[in-house]
């Protein structure tokens, strides 16, 4: 029996840059108004702040300027207005960390917001979702990555994601409407803000 296949969502950070996020790490997508931010002075650039959603207080990251800073290239991120699209992704707290679990009746959804760790990115849509198969899946590391990106910058983007893989790039079925879709690692991105951070 083989490993079973994973359902990616599309992110778009701009009308070029897609990212892929598994489907199980995509909370909600959502709008927020800059006025519903609490700025945090001394953080990263890249981080706009806090904001209360579903009873927990989220940062809100601007992705794509957070990974252009980490590459050194320029930002590829839409104008920010003053509302803007969400992404709310995040992961499971590992049995190791259930003990921080609030100690009520809650119900069952109740406890599961707050056994993750979940992020607010800021993003310029949400597209397709692609059933990806492993074998699907290239590493960083292949030779056809290393032709179009320096050595540092591979070695940032093998601590930040999981993979690329080619995927339908709109309506038709060739290959030549196939484009590469970097697969971001949710809790890579999640340890490295918070080594970042107070958090």
């Amino acid at each position: 029996m083989g490993v079973p296949s994973t359902e990616y969502v599309e992110i778009r950070l701009s009308t070029q840059v897609r990212l892929g996020i598994p489907q199980d790490c995509l909370v909600e997508m959502t709008t927020l108004n800059r006025q519903q931010i609490c700025p945090i002075p001394g953080v990263l650039p890249s981080l706009f702040g806090v904001v209360k959603q579903s009873g927990k207080l989220l940062w809100v990251l601007d992705l794509a300027q957070f990974l252009s800073d980490r590459l050194g290239v320029s930002p590829a991120s839409c104008p920010i207005g003053e509302s803007f699209p969400v992404a709310i992704i995040g992961e499971r707290l590992g049995s190791a960390q259930e003990n921080r679990r609030p100690a009520s009746d809650a119900s069952d959804n109740d406890l599961d917001r707050f056994n993750r760790r979940d992020l607010a990115c800021v993003v310029a849509g949400i597209g397709a979702t692609h059933r990806l198969d492993p074998d699907e899946i290239r590493p960083l590391t292949s030779p056809e990555f290393s032709q179009v990106l320096d050595p540092t910058q591979i070695g940032v983007l093998k601590t930040l994601f999981s993979g690329i893989a080619w995927v339908e790039a709109g309506d038709g079925g060739s290959d030549a409407s196939r484009s590469p879709l970097a697969l971001l690692d949710v809790g890579a991105l999640l340890d490295a803000l918070q080594k970042r951070q107070p958090v």
